[in-house]
Order: structure tokens, then sequence, then C-alpha cells
């Protein structure tokens, strides 16, 4: 499956607070935490495991003023560091 195709879901213990335009995200099972500048607590936003990676990054470049390759490229080395800390959970496409 291409990255842009991947469907994005929260880990369901994760919880966050926005606050002055940053998320805190917190996986308290993990002992993961995350401060969220203001497009990454967009992006969380949008996550909500049926939106891919694609439709997501479509909102974003409507949102922002910004090249759709760094765009790309700042997306998955976002979705990578919540891998790593285990924010986000597969979801599988539905037919």
């Amino acid at each position: 499956m291409k990255f842009e195709d991947r469907i994005l879901k929260r880990h369901p213990d994760a919880s966050f607070q926005e606050i002055d335009g940053k998320a805190l995200v917190v996986v308290p099972q993990r002992a993961a935490i995350e401060v969220l500048s203001e497009v990454g607590t967009r992006v969380w936003s949008l996550i909500d495991g049926r939106r891919t990676v694609a439709e997501i990054m479509d909102r974003i470049a409507a949102d922002y003023d910004v090249e759709r390759a760094q765009l790309e490229a700042d997306i998955q080395e976002f979705v990578g560091s919540l891998d790593r800390a285990e924010m986000l959970v597969p979801q599988e496409k539905e037919s």
C-alpha cells in the first residue's frame, strides 16, 4: 500500500488537549507524550480512522500555503514520529 493510501487512526487510549493552537497528546499506557505545532494539531484533528493520508494532505494544502512536495515530506515525517511514539494504530480501508 502506498503511503498516501494509508488510513490514519489514533491510538484508542490517546487523549489530547489543545492550548493556544497547539495540542498536547498523551498515550498513558505507552508513556508517550507529544506537543504538536499548529499544523501538527490540524493534522491530528483530521486523523479519524476514515481519511487517507492523501485526503489529509489535500485538506492541509487547502488551509496552508505550502508546496505539495514539501507538504508530502513533512506529513511523512510527522506520521513517522506518531508511529514511533505508538500514537497511531493500523486501520484497514473499508471496501
